[in-house]
């Protein structure tokens, strides 16, 4: 018998005896091309999460935001980020923590799931600065991570890490542009060059709605109809701009936002603003765009969806924004989807996340919105989408609907939204989400993080409001509403495109918060990924996974500059699952995989671009893979893994040009 299969059996004894604890070398073994360890694993015969708040994890660090300041400017209140890392080379993720009115904090995972701030000591000084979002990435390809961080107003910074843990501020040579509300920060290798590339969403700095009273904003003042044509005057056009929308039944003025970002890096960690419009980023008619969007961008994303090997983007907007989904060619240019691709699309889409619902190997992704889970809180409820009948013989619509929005792929190009049917149409007020497989199954769950300070729906406030005598003010009537602490969502996979509410049983809903950003990444080594959840007013806080079932993760070495192989698909196949396909992410701290039963032999394939790693693999271990060289086929080693009663098996690494 092997020492993984010894360490299963110490395990079952341990927890049938009840009096003695077993051990797993977890030590690495060095092969070609590639490192491998087993992973200690709990064999609990349950799933879902523990929650851990402050006291048992030691993160104190918080989102705080005055009310009064919150008044001034609603904006402050969409939330600040997390991001994961690795960054001292310890094999322990630790964790950054955005802020708002605070400055920002990176924290140390010391094991056991505790953590230690040190901020002071990284180089890390966000003093000043209104923190918004964070990415971990290494942007210069000398193999140690660096760190970008996004701002309400301020400049988007650039900190390069020396992977020992310290940090020294790169901004001012990095290229990097500041100024505006940064919301969401994606990298991926968009043209094929081998280094990251960086789009950042945006949001606005300052709310009209907050900056200037109702009187002064009223349509009459801002929209004057000039020779048959409604147009915004001159002093308003920074503010506004008027839009034909035939979708919602004719011109419709829109409030302007900052513009979304994009910055192509030089492989050494410098990058150069080039515009969203002109030649690459057309539109679905194939017309270069004229202008750079100035959207309402919460979320963005970079993802593979038509299996192309080059990253898609999606680009998730507020309000009545319409979403941005753009389609790679392979050279690092952009046309956006058809009409007839997304039919339908949340209406205030808050985040968005991709994976293979039903295993059938063609993308699926989901986009979050904030319609409430029940039908009596929906009665007192204002939606934030114009309804309105369609016009007849008006076929290229793309409906926005204030619900969350689930799109299968067909795998000609386009996506069916069945939220309704599978039972993940209604989250509450959503920020964060994400697909996990919690229970390791090997079907990816559904997460969703919920809340806000004030529940600006609810219409009785509002009716209350309008009828008060005397009247609120303008710019208070926002604390008039109720605080909207909800209970965050699970969402089982059943495998047949529906989804069982879970939030109870698995852990996340056993508490009311305002919970906004996530993070998902293996925090204790043992292949199951956590999630790390921000929260405004309290500490960020952590839901461990304590699922027992078996599993394998995954971690890839790219070779210089993309040294984590962003942007790689990684595939797992045994013969007790279908098959299970993730990009590997910049956002992800390693990949985990339920395999369902010990001792099964199946095969992992990773593929980027050009090369293909394949691996013989069992049940609870950890891989790190390097890649290989591009030209030609090669196969590099061909090596026994763990011997037992059942088979020997082989790892291969594969690369072809």
């Amino acid at each position: 018998m092997n020492g993984l299969r010894r360490a299963v059996a110490s395990i079952a004894a341990a927890l049938v005896a009840a009096a003695c604890s077993a051990t797993v070398d977890t030590s690495w073994h060095s092969e070609a091309g590639y490192r491998w360890r087993s992973l200690a694993v709990s064999h609990r015969d349950h799933s879902g999460f523990k929650l851990l708040k402050s006291g048992a994890t030691g993160i104190t660090h918080a989102n705080l935001v005055d009310d009064a300041h919150a008044l001034a400017n609603r904006n402050l209140l969409i939330g600040a980020g997390a991001a994961i890392a690795d960054v001292d080379g310890d094999g322990l993720p630790d964790i950054f923590l955005a802020s708002v009115e605070r400055p920002a904090a990176l924290y140390h995972n010391d094991g056991g799931m505790h953590f230690t701030d040190v901020t002071s000591s990284s180089g890390i000084d966000t003093r000043g600065l209104a923190t918004t979002c964070a990415a971990f990435a290494d942007v210069d390809g000398d193999g140690n991570i660096d760190l970008v961080v996004g701002t309400l107003g301020g400049p988007i910074k650039l900190w390069r890490g020396d992977g020992k843990g310290h940090f020294t501020d790169a901004t001012a040579e990095s290229g990097l542009i500041g100024g505006y509300a940064a919301t969401a920060l994606t990298f991926a290798d968009v043209d094929g060059d081998g280094d990251l590339d960086l789009y950042v969403g945006t949001y606005k700095v300052r709310n009209a709605l907050d900056a200037y009273p109702p009187q002064a904003r009223a349509f009459d003042q801002v929209v004057k109809k000039i020779d048959g044509k409604y147009v915004v005057v001159d002093e308003w056009k920074k503010e506004y701009r008027v839009e034909d929308r035939p979708d919602l039944g004719g011109v419709m003025r829109s409030q302007r936002a900052d513009p979304d970002l994009f910055f192509v890096n030089d492989g050494k960690g410098h990058f150069t603003r080039a515009p969203i419009s002109g030649a690459r980023w057309v539109g679905a008619d194939g017309k270069p765009l004229t202008e750079d969007p100035d959207y309402f961008t919460l979320a963005a994303r970079f993802y593979d969806v038509n299996g192309d090997g080059a990253p898609d983007l999606y680009v998730c907007n507020d309000f009545e924004d319409p979403d941005q989904f753009w389609i790679n060619d392979g050279h690092g240019n952009f046309r956006m989807a058809p009409w007839n691709a997304v039919r339908q699309t949340s209406n205030t889409c808050m985040s968005v996340d991709f994976g293979d619902v039903n295993r059938d190997g063609v993308v699926d992704f989901f986009t979050a919105d904030m319609m409430s889970p029940t039908a009596d809180a929906r009665l007192r409820q204002f939606p934030t989408h114009t309804a309105l009948a369609k016009p007849v013989g008006f076929v290229n619509d793309r409906a926005q609907w204030m619900r969350n929005a689930l799109q299968i792929g067909r795998g000609d190009g386009s996506w069916a939204e069945v939220a309704d049917m599978a039972g993940v149409a209604a989250t509450d007020w959503t920020w964060g989400s994400a697909f996990i497989d919690v229970d390791l199954d090997g079907f990816e769950d559904l997460v969703a993080l919920n809340g806000h300070r004030w529940d600006v729906r609810d219409a009785d406030t509002f009716e209350r409001i309008r009828n008060s005598f005397p009247r609120v003010a303008w710019n208070a009537e926002q604390k008039e509403f109720p605080r909207l602490a909800a209970r965050s969502f699970v969402l089982r996979n059943r495998g047949d495109l529906t989804f069982a509410d879970m939030s109870q049983t698995w852990g996340i809903g056993t508490e009311t918060a305002i919970s906004q950003g996530i993070a998902l990444a293996d925090l204790d080594g043992d292949g199951a990924l956590d999630i790390v959840a921000t929260r405004l007013d309290e500490p960020a806080v952590i839901y461990h996974n304590e699922a027992g079932a078996p599993r394998i993760a995954v971690r890839l070495r790219g070779r210089m500059p993309n040294t984590r192989g962003i942007g790689a698909k990684v595939t797992v196949r045994a013969r007790t699952l279908p098959a299970q396909t993730r990009d590997e992410d910049f956002d992800r701290v390693r990949l985990a995989f339920g395999i369902l039963r010990v001792n099964v032999i199946g095969e992992l394939t990773a593929r980027h671009h050009a090369w293909v790693l394949v691996h013989q693999i069992r049940e609870h271990a950890k891989f790190v893979v390097s890649e290989r060289h591009r030209p030609a086929l090669h196969c590099h080693g061909r090596v026994p893994w763990i011997e037992d009663d059942v088979a020997a098996a082989e790892l291969r690494v594969c690369t072809s040009g």
